[in-house]
Order: C-alpha cells, then sequence, then structure tokens
C-alpha cells in the first residue's frame, strides 16, 4: 500500500511541477509541446505562478504535499486516514473553486473582482491539472478505504469514488448547467419567463417529421435513439444468452 500511495504522490507531482496546468493549442491530448516546450505557454503550476502571476495556483502545494507527513504513521492510526481524508477534499474543492472562479476574461463573478481587483486570465485544464487532481481523489478515497469503508478495500473505494465523480462531472453538472442557463436572458438576468419560453421551444418538442419535410425536436429524437439502443441491446443480450443455454458452443464455459 505504501508503494501505492508514493506512485500517486508521484503522479501529482508530475501534474504539479512538469505536465502543462493548461490545455495546449494543439490539444489535450497533443504531445507537441514535448518538443517545443516553453514555460510561458506550455509551463506548469510553478512557471505560471512567477511567470504569468497566476499566484492563486500556488495554494494547491500545500494539500498536495501534506500527506508526507503521514510516512512514520501507521495505516490503522486514525491521524493517517485524516490527514489523507483532509488533504483530498480541501485540494479537490479548492481546485474547482479557482477554477470557476477565474475564466479566460479574469473574474468570472463581480462581486470577487470588487474585492480581489483584476487578476489574469486562466484557460481549461491541461494535462497536468488533470493528474493533480486525480491525485486529489486518490487522497479521498485512500483516506476513507483507510477508515474502513468497504472493508478497507482500495481498488472498491478508489472505483467506486472514481464512477462518482465522473458521473457528477460529464451527467449531473452538465444537465444543471443546462438547466441554469435556460433561466438566462440575452441581458444576462435569470427570470422564469426565460426558462419557459426555451423549455416549451418548438425545436424540442416540435412533431414537424410527422407531416412536413422538416425534423422532430431533440426531445423525440433522444427517445427514439434510446428506444433503439435498448431493444437492440436487448435482442443481442438475448441471442448470445440463448446460444450459451440452448447450444453446444465450443467455447463456452463449462462447470467443473
Amino acid at each position: 500500500m505504501r508503494g501505492l500511495v508514493i506512485c500517486w504522490m508521484l503522479i501529482g507531482g508530475l501534474g504539479f511541477l512538469v505536465f502543462p496546468w493548461y490545455v495546449t493549442g494543439d490539444g489535450f491530448f497533443s504531445i507537441n509541446w514535448i518538443l517545443e516546450y516553453s514555460l510561458e505557454d506550455y509551463g506548469s503550476v510553478l512557471p505560471q505562478v512567477f511567470i504569468n502571476k497566476k499566484y492563486w495556483l500556488l495554494p494547491i502545494l500545500l494539500p498536495l504535499i501534506f500527506p508526507l507527513a503521514t510516512f512514520k504513521l501507521n495505516q490503522n492510526n486514525p491521524i493517517y486516514s485524516k490527514i489523507f481524508l483532509y488533504s483530498g477534499l480541501i485540494g479537490f474543492f479548492y481546485f474547482f473553486l479557482q477554477g470557476f472562479s477565474i475564466g479566460i476574461r479574469g473574474w468570472n463573478f463581480e462581486i470577487l473582482q470588487s474585492i480581489f481587483g483584476d487578476v489574469e486570465n486562466q484557460f481549461g485544464v491541461g494535462s497536468g491539472a488533470v493528474l493533480t487532481c486525480c491525485t486529489f481523489v486518490f487522497y479521498i478515497t485512500h483516506g476513507l478505504s483507510s477508515r474502513g469503508w468497504l472493508n478497507g478495500d482500495n481498488f472498491i473505494v478508489g472505483s467506486i469514488g472514481s464512477i462518482i465523480i465522473l458521473v457528477s462531472t460529464f451527467v449531473f453538472f452538465p444537465i444543471f448547467r443546462m438547466f441554469a442557463v435556460a433561466f438566462k436572458g440575452t441581458e444576462g438576468g435569470y427570470e422564469i419567463s426565460n426558462f419557459s419560453d426555451k423549455i416549451f421551444n418548438k425545436g424540442i418538442w416540435g412533431l414537424d417529421c410527422l407531416y412536413s419535410d422538416y425534423a422532430c425536436g431533440v426531445f423525440w429524437n433522444t427517445v427514439t435513439m434510446g428506444t433503439l439502443t435498448a431493444f437492440s441491446s436487448t435482442i443481442l443480450g438475448l441471442a448470445f444468452a440463448l446460444l450459451v443455454a440452448r447450444t453446444s458452443f465450443r467455447f463456452k464455459k463449462t462447470n467443473l
């Protein structure tokens, strides 16, 4: 287990100190930054802080390295799990707090700008930020497993925690943002009338495809696609089940 912890700390360290913190112009998965490395354009956190003056990134270092204090502690010690859990939670929430607070135009909220003044802008997360965030997720799940969650199985707790975070990030959050933007008008204000105008739009619920050359609304297209997917998956699963249960299929597994 100690080796796994060291491995994840190294991953977080690489994300913080080596890999680009922000997404590069060639895309997230591009490796051109290795050939054309520039501290100003492809820098990790430290170059971003001291060259581009993005000082709000520096506090991420504290929860990232604080679990080093656990190396002399036994895993059964309650302090061990608390250090990992709190370090992961603080780092994870601060990571998203600064990400949502500062965008490509600076502060995303006027109240923060009035309190702290103008700041440099920042772009989407790069490979370094993703590795660091994944390290914080490991800290959280490792802290929970050290407390005895799910019989202390680090792999199961980590898998469940990762699934929850991925589903929340790529499913629930976009849905929440979609409904939030639905209340927003052209002038930036939020009103219920804006929501009703958008949610009952013909482009969503329209049935023009039944009596004209125009397409139906996206709701009906989504329902149709979901129904066809479920039906085809059920038929395919039934076919394989019958193949195994009713035939002498050559490569099927037999009970010993």
